[in-house]
């Protein structure tokens, strides 16, 4: 069966400085460690610049659990 999928990874400029992860709040943070991003009082995340988060989505092709 095929599916979408989303993955996510921090960005320091065009480069990457993170993997690729399947869980935005696993890549923001990786961002967060490279001080490249923080969550403030309220829990809103934002990027500090150059950092940022690129998503990507794929088909891919996933077994059935059953």
């Amino acid at each position: 069966m095929k599916t979408a999928v989303r993955w996510y990874r921090a960005m320091r400029g065009k480069s990457a400085c993170g993997p690729w992860r399947g869980d935005l709040g696993e890549a923001r943070g990786d961002a967060a460690e490279l001080d490249l991003g923080a969550y403030d009082e309220w829990g809103q995340w934002f990027d500090s610049v150059p950092g940022w988060i690129q998503a990507a989505y794929a088909i891919e092709d996933v077994e059935d659990a059953a």
